[in-house]
Parts: structure tokens; C-alpha cells; sequence
């Protein structure tokens, strides 16, 4: 063995990085973690509402889903939802605080602060302080980051709030999964239980990758203890009856709606590995993604071959880093497809940090003698770990940054909203360089049309809705919503094989307003195709403008 002395300039960088990280090791770093959270909070507050630059009719949705809520209707029981309750009731949340286009932000900057201190106070005594300052602040950004995940930091939207607030919820019970506490006890189940039922009533998949996680989880010896299952059936049970409560116990209305959403998906062939569900879509983005396997399994490799306590049967223990780096990968990469996400594997990436942590506490506790024989070694796969973890976390936290800069810059915009409550709530020209233009002025004037028709011909009290993916007027106009309809439709959500039954969607709105000039997207050619027919035959038009035709229900009057 050789000496600190004869060290090679590359194996002392890589031990003193392993030194670095002992050191850190032995401190609590509670002041880091509650500074950097509150940074980040702040950032976001400050920036709020965050510019858009793309797909500005995510917000305009989303918004939708939390005034409904705030105004006493349910999803999939009062109107359709493809998601579940749990992002309208962020937004919800948002309002509360700040009925205005702001609203967004402030209910995922919540949602974010409370699950990193979730995450926190869940982490700290399954890995050592660094990995659990690292994955907890990770979660908060992962939740709050006001861009779409995979994508440029620069490129600000709110689209996929969903997918972010899925994931932290995801690397949450990763860690629970794959690690325990030394004095285990009933709140790392009970922390799992709940996050299966906000996942299933967040969106079905993230529900499916986290019961896949805890079922995989079994294979280990330290998570298999009766406490932990006994917590996983407490917070399940007490979490799902609160929704369920909610929701009315309406289960067949929750069931039809993702019954529907779920065939309509499946339906769907658009020729986007991001998007279509399928082996060849998978092989492709496995493919692609490729570099991230082979880095995975290279770290998985080191690990394997440093100190480490026994935790599955003895002939799989020496392999089982390898063979999870490769089931984690092929999860996500089947996970993700559908979900219309970009270069984006925050499990990956979670798990390169997880098997950090776990060669750490083996090179920890081993013999003196032990611990300098593998010193370089375990400090290359931190340094492999960190590579492989950093980026995402970080790509997230300069995107709150950017943000807060466009915010304090007051930057010339493409158009804002004509309702003061709408009006911070504006759109930002693209940058030459992007990759794909952005509809946002072409949208915005086209709402504003809208809104001054609406104020000229229908009074305050009748309910609207819109022909198109998206109904932004009820909040643009403060208007109470009519139940039924949905805060996002397209043949994403229901199809002509699996329709729903169009007088539950639109038969108790007075008006539907009708775009004069559809743009040619799918969504809104299939809503002309197979709505339409219904609005011509139960409406008459009333009133029209540059960008809409207003129709009202037979047999009212103005």
C-alpha cells in the first residue's frame, strides 16, 4: 500500500474529496439545510409569478383546477380530471395566499418547503448528514423548479408541475426504501403509506413506481421489520380515507376518469420517445440515454467492491448494487416514457447518491488498516456519485435563479393578461436560440379577445366554458365555475373509442365559447371534431368577436 506521501496527484484529490466528505459527515448541518431552503423559498417568492416563456396554457389549466377547487368542487367527482386532487389542491393552496396568477408559485414553493423538511427530517438518520443535505434540497428544488424538467434552465414554464411534485414524492420513499434508520421505528412506513396515496391521487404512474420501489425494497433484510410495515398500513389507510373522505368516497367517479385517461393514453402514438408507451419507444430512450447506464453500473461496480455489511442472501450480496442500477434504470426509462419529460432521470441520479452513502457507512465503520487500503477507491465512486447526482439538482436551482434575475429585471415582455389579478402573470419573448417557438402572445391576445367579449355580452353570473384544451375565463373573470367539463381535455384524456358522456362534461355550463380560428394542434382538432357536433346542437351563437364565437344555452336569456 502506498503512503499518503507516494500518492498520486489523482488519488490524493480523490482522498481528500473522501476526507472532505468525513469531515461534513460529523457535523449536523441543520443550519445549512434550513439557510439553503429558506434561500431558495425566498427566490421563489421573489420571482413569483415566474416569467413564462412556453406553454403558457399549462398555467391557464392548472389555475383552472385550483379556482375550481377553491370554489368547493372536487376532481373527478364534480368535474373530469386525466390527474388527481392533489395539484389543484397546491394551487388551491396558492390562492389562499394570493388570488392571482401568482398563485401557482406560492403553492408549489409550500409544497416544496414542506417536503424538504419531510425529507429532512426523514433522511438525517438513513445517510450520513452531506447525502442528506444533498437529497433533501434536491426534493425542494425537484418540486418547485419553475422549469420543465430535463429541459434548459432558461426555459421557464409551468407545465409538469405534476411531474415535479411526483418526483419529490418519489426520491422521499426511494431513500425510505432503500435505507434505514438506525432505531427504525413506525415513521419511515407511515412516511411511505402516505406518499403511495398522495402519488395514486396525484397521478396513477408515480403510485406504480412507488409501490415498485417499496415491493423491491422487501429484497433487503433491514426493510422487511414489522414496525415499517405496520407504519406502511397506518399512513396508508389514515391518508386514504382523508382523500377519500374528500372525495366523497365517489370511488367510481375517480375509477371512470382514470379508466378513461388510461385507454385514451395508451391509444396514443405520436412518434415521441418522450411521450409514446412502448418497447420501441423504451429501447430508444434506453438507448439514449445510455451514458447514465453505463456511469450507474461503473459506480455500482466500485461499490461493490469496498467494505459493506451484509443486507440480501449471501450469493446476491456482493451483485445486488449492480442488479438495482440496472432495475432503478429500466424503471425510469419505462416510467418516464408517457410523461412527456426530456433529458431528465432524477431516480438515477438519487440512486448514484444512495450508493455513495452506502459505501460510505461500510469504508466508515471498517478497520483503520481497512479504511486506508480503500480510501481511493471509495473517494473515485464519490467523486462518481457526485458527477452523476449533482447535475439535475443543480440544473434546477440555477432555473430558480434565472428566474428571480428575469423577475428583478422587468425584462420588455410579449404580452400580459388584462385583468389585474392576470396582469404579473406574462410572457417573455423566446430566445433565438431555442429549439421550438413559443405561442404565448399568439395566446394571451386571443384570451384578452375573450375576456373583453364575455364582459360586452353575458353577465357575471353565467358560467362559461372554453372549446379547447384549457378554459381560462372563469378565473380571468372571477366567475363561479359550472361543475362538469375539466380543467384540461384532449385526446390525451378520453378518446372517441373511451369517450365520456358529453352531457357530464358540458350540461350545466350557460355559455361555451368557440374559437373562430382553432390552432392546428391535436387537442384542439379532436375537441372540434367530436365536441363541436354537441355545442351546435344544445347552444346557439350570441355573440362573437375577432377570435371566438360565444355560444349560449337554448333557452336562456341574456
Amino acid at each position: 500500500m502506498q503512503s499518503s506521501e507516494a500518492a498520486s496527484p489523482p488519488q490524493r484529490l480523490v482522498q481528500g474529496l473522501l476526507e472532505g466528505w468525513r469531515r461534513l459527515a460529523q457535523r449536523p448541518l441543520t443550519i445549512a439545510f434550513y439557510a439553503s431552503l429558506i434561500l431558495i423559498v425566498a427566490l421563489e417568492v421573489f420571482a413569483a409569478p415566474h416569467r413564462i416563456h412556453r406553454w403558457i396554457a399549462d398555467s391557464l389549466s392548472h389555475i383552472d383546477g385550483g379556482w375550481r377547487v377553491l370554489n368547493g368542487q372536487r376532481p373527478h367527482v364534480d368535474f373530469f380530471s386525466g390527474i388527481g386532487p392533489v395539484t389543484y389542491l397546491t394551487v388551491a393552496l396558492g390562492m389562499i395566499i394570493s388570488r392571482s396568477g401568482a398563485a401557482l408559485d406560492y403553492g408549489v414553493a409550500v409544497a416544496g418547503a414542506v417536503f424538504g423538511i419531510w425529507a429532512w427530517s426523514l433522511f438525517r438518520n438513513r445517510v450520513e448528514a452531506p447525502a442528506a443535505l444533498l437529497l433533501a434540497l434536491f426534493v425542494t428544488l425537484c418540486a418547485s423548479s419553475p422549469h420543465m424538467m430535463g429541459s434548459r434552465p432558461d426555459m421557464l414554464t409551468a407545465e409538469g408541475v405534476y411531474n415535479r411534485l411526483g418526483y419529490a414524492l418519489l426520491i422521499i420513499v426511494f431513500v425510505e426504501c432503500l435505507r434505514s434508520s438506525p432505531s427504525e421505528g413506525l415513521l419511515g412506513g407511515v412516511s411511505s403509506g402516505v406518499i403511495c396515496v398522495l402519488t395514486f391521487f396525484l397521478k396513477p404512474s408515480f403510485f406504480m413506481a412507488a409501490v415498485a420501489l417499496i415491493c423491491g425494497s422487501f429484497l433487503f433484510d433491514d426493510r422487511r421489520r414489522r414496525k415499517r410495515i405496520l407504519g406502511m398500513a397506518m399512513g396508508f389507510s389514515a391518508s386514504a380515507l382523508i382523500m377519500l373522505a374528500y372525495l366523497r368516497f365517489d370511488v367510481a367517479a375517480v375509477l371512470l376518469d382514470l379508466r378513461t385517461m388510461a385507454a385514451a393514453r395508451l391509444e396514443m402514438k405520436l412518434g415521441d420517445i418522450r411521450v409514446d408507451i412502448g418497447p420501441r419507444s423504451w429501447l430508444k430512450s434506453a438507448l439514449a440515454e445510455s451514458p447514465d447506464l453505463i456511469g450507474l453500473l461503473l459506480l455500482s461496480l466500485i461499490v461493490s467492491m469496498t467494505p459493506r455489511a451484509p443486507r440480501v442472501w449471501r450469493v446476491l450480496d456482493a451483485w445486488w448494487p449492480m442488479a438495482a442500477a440496472a432495475a432503478i434504470f429500466a424503471l425510469e426509462i419505462v416510467f418516464r416514457s408517457g410523461n412527456a419529460m426530456q433529458d431528465s432521470l432524477p431516480l438515477v441520479g438519487t440512486f448514484a447518491l444512495l450508493l455513495v452513502s452506502e459505501m460510505y457507512a461500510g469504508w466508515s465503520r471498517a478497520p483503520q488498516q481497512q479504511r486506508q487500503a480503500y480510501s481511493a477507491l471509495c473517494g473515485f465512486g464519490l467523486l462518481c456519485g457526485l458527477v452523476m447526482f449533482v447535475p439535475e439538482p443543480l440544473r434546477d436551482f440555477s432555473s430558480v435563479v434565472y428566474s428571480s434575475v428575469e423577475s428583478a429585471l422587468n425584462r420588455p415582455i410579449a404580452a400580459r393578461f388584462e385583468p389585474a389579478h392576470l396582469g404579473a402573470l406574462v410572457t417573455l419573448e423566446p430566445n433565438p436560440d431555442w429549439d421550438e417557438p413559443a405561442n404565448g402572445k399568439a395566446l394571451v391576445d386571443e384570451v384578452n379577445d375573450g375576456i373583453r367579449l364575455l364582459r360586452r355580452a353575458s353577465a357575471q353570473t353565467e358560467s362559461v366554458f372554453t372549446l379547447n384544451y384549457f378554459n381560462p375565463f372563469p378565473f380571468a373573470l372571477l366567475r363561479k365555475p359550472a361543475p362538469g367539463a375539466g380543467s384540461w381535455l384532449g385526446p390525451s384524456f378520453f378518446s372517441e373509442k373511451h369517450p365520456l358522456p358529453l352531457d357530464r362534461l358540458f350540461g350545466r355550463v350557460d355559455l361555451m365559447m368557440v374559437p373562430r380560428h382553432p390552432e392546428p394542434s391535436v387537442n384542439t382538432r379532436f375537441l372540434m371534431r367530436v365536441v363541436l357536433p354537441y355545442v351546435e346542437t344544445h347552444f346557439h351563437p350570441a355573440a362573437e368577436s375577432d377570435y371566438w364565437i360565444m355560444y349560449r344555452r337554448n333557452g336562456l336569456t341574456p
